[in-house]
This record gives structure tokens, sequence and C-alpha cells, in this order.
């Protein structure tokens, strides 16, 4: 999940790309949900269809499930 700061309209189920540059973290996720705050802020449910990281030890390598 994430929180962002503004209100945008996002449709579940758009897929698209993130990047975590600090982190060197990237990768493509897919909108499961999302919701408004009562101070307008955007909560945004996501499912990770891929993640690439370089230097984080841990996390897990995801692969694309052709039936999802």
């Amino acid at each position: 999940m994430i929180r962002l700061d503004e209100t945008i309209s996002v449709e579940e189920g758009v897929v698209t790309l993130f990047e975590f540059k600090r982190l060197e973290l990237n990768g493509k996720v897919k909108v499961i949900w999302s919701d408004l705050t009562s101070d307008a802020k955007t909560l945004i449910g996501l499912r990770y269809v891929n993640i690439n990281a370089d230097m984080i030890k841990g996390i897990p390598r995801f692969t694309q499930n052709p039936t999802v």
C-alpha cells in the first residue's frame, strides 16, 4: 500500500512501473484498490507484479503468473 499526500484518481487494475532510486528498487505493480482519507490523501493498494532489487539482499524475486 502507498499513501500520497494529494487527491488523485486511479483505476483498479491499472499496471504501472515504480522506482525507488535511493533503495535501487524498481519493478511493476498492479492497482488493487484506492480510497481517499478524511484529510484528502490517497491510499492505493498494490500487488507486486515484478520487483528488482540490486542492493537489498533478501528481497524475493517475483515472476509473472500468466493466470493473474
